[in-house]
Parts: structure tokens; C-alpha cells; sequence
């Protein structure tokens, strides 16, 4: 009965944290990619002068940089995924919030250059930030495939409503309370990810395996990244 008992408590556990966890990941993702890029198209379009010459630029170093960010991702090894993400997001956080604090000082001293020469210094100073926000949607979805693989459609359909979603806010955030803090509320939004993600790490870490419905239990199989030594080994009885 004992056994039966933690049997099911594992299997309410894994079934209710770890997929959750990476699910509820997604929405944060999605808002937070599409705020920081309304609000830098925004910004940008004073030091290149027109607004369709903003949103051309920016969309251009945004997304080229977030493919190649994507592509790097797919260089991570699978055993350390979900460290490589949480690192993942503390860099995106702390790139917006160094974007927050740079951009103005630096277009401020350099808007008397010709409109080429700004046009590469905004794909320039974009690029690392570009680079960085390509990477945590394809990871994640990575860390799906190997646990919750039926998740996956799930999961994109929800990154594209929430990106929709987060365009309209961003502009309205830009509206009242400014540019600054849109961006800035994009960083706390990537850091709720990163709470998120941790905490489906380490529940399905401290459960010590995973059981599929209906079936007994299996051999250990923790998240990519988490460390052997935490994992609690269970043997079942003969």
C-alpha cells in the first residue's frame, strides 16, 4: 500500500509540475519577445529618421540575430539544456535592461551620422540582445521533446497568441509609462520564465524519476542539467 501510495504521488507530481512548468514558460516567452521589439522599434525611430527606416532596421537585426540565437541553441548538448536555458534568460533580462541604460547616450552622440553609418550602429548595439532572445523558445522546446513531447503544439500555438497579444501591450505600456519601463517590464517578464523553469527543474529533480501512466515505475530520469546527487533513489519492492 506504502509503495502504491509514493507511486501516485510521483505521478501527480511529474505529470503536474514538469510539464507545467516548461508550458507555462511559453507565454512569458512570446510576451517578452514581441514587447522588446514594438518598444525598440519605437526608440529607434528618431536616430534613423523615419519611422518605416525604425521598423525595417530593427526588424531586420532582430530577427536575423534571434535565428542565428536559435541556431546556437541547437549547438547545446542535450544533457545540459535546462541550465543552458535559465543562463539564457538571465542574459536576455540583463542585455534589455543594458539596452534600457546604452541606447539613448549612444544614439544621442552619434544622430549627426549619415543614415548608412546609423543604420549599422542600431544593427550593431542590437545584435547581442537579438542574439540572446533567439535562444530560450528553441531550448525549450527541446527540453518538451525529450519530457512532454505532445506539449509541443501546445506550446507554439500559445507563444504565437501571446505575441499578438503582447503587441498591443507594449504600446499601450509605452503610452503610460513610457518606453524605459515597457522594456524594462520585458526583463522582469523573461525573469518569471526563469523562476518558472527552475522551479519545474528542481520538482522534477526532488521526485527522483518519472512514471508513465498505468505503468510501473521506470529507472531514474531527471531533467536535462540537473545533477545526478540530487536525484532520490527509490527502489521498488520485489
Amino acid at each position: 500500500m506504502s509503495y502504491e501510495r509514493d507511486k501516485e504521488e510521483l505521478e501527480e507530481l511529474i505529470r503536474g509540475y514538469t510539464p507545467v512548468g516548461y508550458r507555462v514558460k511559453v507565454p512569458p516567452l512570446g510576451v517578452g519577445f514581441i514587447v522588446v521589439e514594438v518598444v525598440l522599434v519605437q526608440k529607434c525611430v528618431l536616430f534613423l529618421g523615419h519611422p518605416a527606416h525604425a521598423l525595417t532596421v530593427v526588424l531586420f537585426a532582430i530577427l536575423l540575430f534571434s535565428g542565428l540565437g536559435s541556431l546556437l541553441s541547437g549547438r547545446l548538448p542535450p544533457t545540459s539544456l535546462a541550465p543552458a536555458l535559465r543562463r539564457v534568460l538571465v542574459a536576455v533580462a540583463a542585455l534589455i535592461g543594458v539596452a534600457v541604460v546604452a541606447l539613448p547616450p549612444i544614439f544621442y552622440g552619434l544622430v549627426h551620422l549619415a543614415t548608412p553609418w546609423r543604420v549599422l550602429v542600431t544593427v550593431a548595439v542590437l545584435a547581442p540582445l537579438g542574439l540572446a532572445l533567439g535562444m530560450p523558445m528553441p531550448t525549450g522546446i527541446r527540453i518538451l521533446h525529450a519530457h512532454a513531447p505532445e506539449l509541443i503544439p501546445l506550446a507554439w500555438g500559445v507563444n504565437g497568441a501571446t505575441s499578438v497579444l503582447g503587441s498591443v501591450g507594449a504600446v499601450a505600456l509605452a503610452m503610460v509609462w513610457g518606453f524605459d519601463v515597457a522594456l524594462l517590464l520585458a526583463a522582469a517578464v523573461y525573469l518569471v520564465a526563469l523562476v518558472l523553469i527552475s522551479r519545474a527543474t528542481a520538482l522534477a529533480s526532488d521526485a527522483g524519476w518519472r512514471l508513465a501512466p498505468g505503468r510501473r515505475a521506470s529507472a531514474p530520469q531527471p531533467l536535462p542539467g540537473a545533477h545526478p546527487e540530487t536525484v532520490r533513489m527509490k527502489t521498488p519492492p520485489s
